[in-house]
C-alpha cells in the first residue's frame, strides 16, 4: 500500500479498535494474575518463616530498653513495609511488562498481538513505518491509561492514603475515557493519536496473505503442469530412443548374420491352400438311342455291341 493511499484511507472501525484493545488488555490481565500469585507465594513465604520472625522480634524488645509496644510496633511496621513492597514490585513489574510488550509490538511491526488479530496497525502519515520515538510514546501513552493510572492508585492505598487512592482511581477512570472517547467521533483518532502523530488502520494483512496463497496456489499448479509435460516429452523420448536401439539392434543382428553366411532369406508369408479342381458330377449310362424297327417274326435285335 502506497503512502497516499495510507494518507487518504479513514481510520479503523471502533468495534475492530475495541476488540482488538480487549484482547491486548485481557493479556495484561493474565500477566496480572500471574504476578499476584508469584507476590502471594513471597507474602507466604515471608509470614511462614516464624524462626526468623521470633529472632527479630526478640531482638527488637531487647534493644527496645523495655518499650515493649514500641517494639512490637516496630516489627509490625516492618512485617507490613516487606508485604506492601512486594506488592508495590508486582504492580512495578506490570506497568513495566506492558510498556514493553507495547513498545516492541509497535516498533517492529506497527501492531500488537490484540491488532494483529484484528488487522489492525498503528501507522504514521506520510512514513513507511513506526519511528521508535513515536511507538515509545505511543506505548507509554497506552500503558498509562490502561494499568499505569490504577496501579498508582492501588500503591496510595497500601500505604493508607484512602482519599487519595479514590482520586488517583477517578483519574484513572477519567483520563481512559477521555482518551478513548474521540475515537468514536469522524476522523477516529484518540488523544494520544492527535498528540503523537499517529493513527489505527486496516493492515490489508490477511487480503494480502490471502492473495499470495493464491498466487502461490497458482504457480505450484503451473509448475505442476509443465512438470507433467517434461514428463510426457520425455517418456516420449525414452519411447522413441528405445525403438531406435531395437532398430539398431535388428540391423546390427542382421548384418552379422549375412557376414557370416548364415543368414536366408526370410520365409514367404503362408499363403491358403490352393482350391482343388472343379470335377463334374457323374453322369448315369444311357443306351443309344436306336431307331425303331419292327420286330418281325421270329427274327432276333441284335445287341448294339453286335451291330
Amino acid at each position: 500500500m502506497s503512502v497516499d493511499a495510507n494518507d487518504s484511507a479513514p481510520g479503523a472501525a471502533p468495534v475492530r479498535r475495541a476488540a482488538a484493545w480487549a484482547i491486548d488488555f485481557a493479556l495484561a490481565l493474565t500477566v496480572a494474575v500471574l504476578l499476584g500469585g508469584w507476590t502471594w507465594t513471597r507474602i507466604s513465604t515471608l509470614v511462614k518463616d516464624v524462626p526468623g520472625l521470633a529472632r527479630q522480634g526478640a531482638w527488637e524488645v531487647i534493644s527496645s530498653g523495655g518499650d515493649i509496644k514500641a517494639a512490637s510496633a516496630d516489627f509490625g511496621s516492618s512485617l507490613w513495609n516487606s508485604a506492601s513492597g512486594y506488592v508495590m514490585q508486582a504492580f512495578a513489574a506490570l506497568v513495566l511488562i506492558v510498556f514493553v510488550y507495547h513498545f516492541v509490538g509497535l516498533a517492529w511491526r506497527g501492531r500488537t498481538l490484540g491488532k494483529l488479530a484484528l488487522d489492525l496497525r498503528v501507522e504514521a502519515p506520510g512514513r513507511a513505518r513506526l519511528g521508535k520515538r513515536q511507538a515509545c510514546a505511543r506505548a507509554m501513552s497506552t500503558t498509562v491509561c490502561d494499568v499505569g493510572l490504577f496501579a498508582v492508585a492501588c500503591c496510595v492505598l497500601l500505604q493508607g492514603a484512602f482519599l487519595l487512592s479514590v482520586v488517583c482511581w477517578l483519574l484513572a477512570v477519567t483520563v481512559f475515557w477521555v482518551n478513548v472517547l474521540p475515537a468514536v467521533f469522524p476522523g477516529r483518532l484518540t488523544v494520544s493519536d492527535r498528540v503523537i502523530g499517529t493513527r489505527v488502520a486496516r493492515a490489508h494483512l490477511i487480503r494480502a496473505v490471502a492473495g499470495q496463497a493464491v498466487q502461490g496456489g497458482r504457480a505450484a499448479w503451473q509448475g505442476v503442469q509443465r512438470m507433467a509435460e517434461q514428463d510426457r516429452v520425455q517418456n516420449l523420448g525414452r519411447g522413441a530412443v528405445a525403438k531406435g536401439r531395437g532398430a539398431l539392434e535388428r540391423g546390427k543382428q542382421a548384418y552379422a548374420d549375412r557376414r557370416s553366411g548364415d543368414a536366408s532369406p526370410p520365409a514367404p508369408p503362408a499363403l491358403p491352400p490352393p482350391a482343388p479342381p472343379y470335377q463334374a458330377p457323374p453322369v448315369p449310362y444311357q443306351p443309344p438311342a436306336v431307331p425303331y424297327q419292327q420286330q418281325r417274326p421270329g427274327e432276333r435285335i441284335p445287341r448294339p455291341e453286335e451291330q
